[in-house]
């Protein structure tokens, strides 16, 4: 039998990317609390100071054990976000722009639909925020209802148009094929039209800050060489991001001196990748208090100073993961495969 002691090996990436965005969570939850009962700030710090010294220690403890649970749904919802949608749907994982393997239309159906989502997703919200504010409070609650039918009938049509994708259009039936078509170029141009707005800062964002810019025909050709002789795979989009993992992989258990410089990028883009969902997810939670019932106005300017706050960390997070993680996963293979 192995006597062999087992320990929990807490890392650099637990205390970034999961316990302080939930202890950002969980503290701007006790204030949402607070001010939800119509209490104030010194009202809470009353309460703490009178609090035990003994006391201390373990309510800390919990604090911190409730937090880092907190920083896991955090992560969870971030992941769905930022990688399932923002990611994966719209801008396309790096490998794609940065080793120039075809990909499906940069306007397809698909795209079109996660960016119109997002943006109605994120104007609900902020008009949400704007309702604690008593001078717009009334406009806002129409356009957050407004926003919230959009919401609910985007995807309404984006479960129908999954639908007929995968049922209508190969149906036998004439008739029954060519309304599935219709409907599908009808939804297509609509969602051209919605998503034009969010195109606009999209293409922005990549020529600013150069994001998902290919690399050099030579060095491209180069890797592919490389990944092909020590995988005996050819990186293509059947392989999707299997390129990346086993690219990371190897790398790192090559080389400690490039493990530990990509596990720090790995760290800075989870961290900032799950702060900026943390800052979202607060935004919606201190502006309870205003825009549901009325008390602490100031509330509303601290949620839309959280709110944009998350959408600029945001876009920092995909430029580390892009430029950054993944350009040096496949600069340290080429690296290898020189020293080797």
């Amino acid at each position: 039998m192995s006597t062999e002691k087992r320990r929990l090996n807490l890392d650099s990436y637990d205390f970034f990317a999961y316990l302080i965005p939930g202890v950002v969570v969980a503290a701007i939850s006790v204030v949402s609390l607070t001010f939800w009962h119509k209490k104030s700030i010194s009202w809470l710090y009353h309460h703490v100071v009178r609090i035990k010294d003994y006391e201390y220690f373990s309510l800390l403890i919990l604090f911190l054990v409730g937090a880092y649970l907190v920083g896991h749904v955090v992560a969870t919802i971030s992941a769905i976000l930022y990688d399932r949608i923002f990611v994966k749907k719209i801008f396309g994982y790096p490998y794609v722009a940065l080793l120039s393997h075809p990909t499906r239309d940069i306007d397809g159906l698909s795209q079109n639909f996660y960016r119109t989502f997002v943006t109605t997703l994120f104007i609900t919200l902020f008009s949400f925020i704007l309702m604690g504010i008593k001078h717009i409070s009334v406009r806002a609650t129409d356009v957050t209802l407004i926003s919230t039918a959009c919401l609910f009938v985007i995807l309404v049509l984006g479960l129908t148009s999954y639908w007929l994708a995968r049922y209508g259009v190969k149906s036998k039936q004439r008739v029954f094929f060519s309304v599935a078509k219709g409907y599908q170029t009808l939804l297509s141009n609509i969602l051209w039209i919605l998503s034009r707005p969010f195109r606009v800062v999209e293409i922005l964002l990549c020529h600013l800050m150069g994001l998902n810019t290919k690399v050099p025909e030579p060095i491209r050709k180069r890797f592919q060489s490389e990944f092909k002789k020590r995988f005996k795979l050819t990186p293509s989009e059947e392989i999707s991001s299997e390129i990346h993992w086993l690219t990371y992989w190897y790398v790192c258990e090559k080389s400690s001196n490039l493990r530990e410089r990509l596990h720090k990028f790995l760290s800075l883009y989870g961290f900032t990748r799950n702060i900026a969902g943390a800052f979202i997810v607060s935004a919606f939670l201190v502006s309870l208090p205003a825009s549901l019932r009325g008390s602490a106005e100031h509330l509303a300017f601290v949620a839309i100073i959280l709110f944009f706050t998350g959408i600029m960390i945001s876009i920092r997070y995909y430029y580390l993961y892009s430029n950054y993680h993944s350009r040096s996963v496949y600069r340290g293979l080429l690296a290898l495969a020189d020293i080797n």
